[in-house]
């Protein structure tokens, strides 16, 4: 069966709410109660207005709009047909602004620019475009079509076809061989978050450097030699070694820290060196089992890298 192609004008204005809004019970309803409406009618005056060089009336006619609806949209923006504005209050539009086709857009979006330049300086936003509540896409740049805009999102960069932005700033999150009409489907709640991915992801190594590690301080506390002409050995040498890298810069900081606060106090009395007959008597009793390395090291405060050098050194 052939598709009807959507009607433009007022009537496919209406019926544009009536598709998307599932409050909205009447064209008439539509077209009497809802200030979205009234905004794009409002803009459509003042648009012609503006292109016809009334640039004063144009702008008297948008602030009357924006007094009546709440929302702002500056008479020179071009805005496309079909364009659905959901409750609308505090949605900025700029001059240079152009919005396609089939869009959604709910309360609180700015369209906005960036520094002073007088030419293009706010978003193009192509066809089938949804824009959450409260996001703000700044800058003369394209937000592709069928994309999506979560709530809050600020966009400093383009948006590809097909594709959400999430965040402050926005990334992108490609949704990769699938068609999407984000627009059409109402969707603004099935977002991805790059970044709880990524942390989720560096978790997980995480836990796995700690297991390695632990295996690592296993076989150097039981003296047993690392096999490193395997893979395997390699990689878990590597890992205890940045391990303890970073234990070592971690222990440091702390010193530091603790210097900073003594001295502040009025106790630091400097650091006291380690003598070679305690560091025999510690290391004595940590090669007999009677102290653990991890002991052995506090007693000398010591990081795990240096305790163990010195130990192979003697």
């Amino acid at each position: 069966m052939k598709e009807t192609a959507p009607k433009g004008g007022l009537s496919g204005l209406l019926e544009a709410y009536q598709r998307r809004d599932p409050a909205a019970r009447s064209k008439l309803e539509v077209f009497l109660l809802y200030q979205g409406v009234h905004a794009v009618i409002f803009h459509r005056v003042s648009h012609w207005l503006w292109r016809h060089n009334c640039r004063f009336l144009a702008r008297l006619n948008s602030q009357i709009a924006r007094h009546c609806t709440g929302i702002e949209i500056h008479p020179g923006a071009a805005i496309g047909k079909r364009l659905v504005i959901d409750h609308g209050m505090g949605i900025v539009i700029g001059e240079t602004a152009e919005v396609g086709d089939d869009c959604l857009i709910y309360h609180g979006v700015t369209l906005g620019g960036t520094g002073k330049d007088q030419g293009k300086r706010h978003p193009t936003i192509v066809n089938n475009v949804l824009i959450s509540a409260g996001a703000k896409v700044l800058g003369p740049f394209r937000v592709g079509d069928n994309s999506r805009i979560a709530a809050n999102a600020v966009v400093l960069s383009e948006v590809p076809a097909d594709a959400t932005a999430v965040g402050i700033p926005a990334q992108i999150v490609r949704i990769a061989g699938q068609s999407t009409r984000f627009a059409d489907e109402v969707d603004q709640t099935s977002v991805k978050d790059p970044r709880s991915e990524e942390l989720q992801a560096l978790s997980q190594r995480l836990e796995l450097v700690e297991k390695l590690s632990a295996k690592g301080v296993e076989f150097v506390s039981r003296k047993e030699a690392i096999d490193t002409t395997t893979p395997t050995g390699k990689f878990m040498l590597t890992v205890f070694g940045a391990v303890a890298e970073l234990e070592r810069e971690y222990i440091l900081q702390r010193q530091r820290e603790g210097i900073a606060i003594a001295k502040e106090q009025g106790k630091y009395k400097g650091r006291r060196p380690i003598e070679a007959p305690e560091f025999e008597q510690v290391t004595a009793k940590w090669k007999s089992g009677a102290i653990t390395a991890t002991e052995a090291m506090r007693t000398l405060h010591m990081t795990k890298t240096t305790f163990y050098r010195k130990v192979r050194q003697k």
